[in-house]
């Protein structure tokens, strides 16, 4: 099975995979999905908005899918 390396760009918590995980490509955007979603849940902003990224990689350093996510506060500060 194939091995991926997930990217993780959220502005300064930002996260180069070195150990990847080994999924059959047909399941990369599910689980680049899943990534965003997760630390959405993290890093849900206060106020203002948050962009989370997620960069999948192959064994060969090569770009296989490039997501993201923008996570806004729109709840009313006053």
């Amino acid at each position: 099975m194939p091995r991926f390396f997930f990217d993780i760009d959220n502005g300064p918590d930002s996260h180069s995979d070195d150990t990847g995980i080994e999924i059959s490509s047909d399941k990369v955007i599910e689980e680049a999905g899943r990534f965003l979603v997760d630390l959405a849940k993290d890093e849900l902003p206060r106020d203002g908005e948050r962009r989370i990224r997620v960069n999948v990689r192959d064994v060969a350093g090569r770009s296989v899918y490039k997501g993201n996510l923008t996570v806004q506060d729109t709840t009313d500060q006053s």
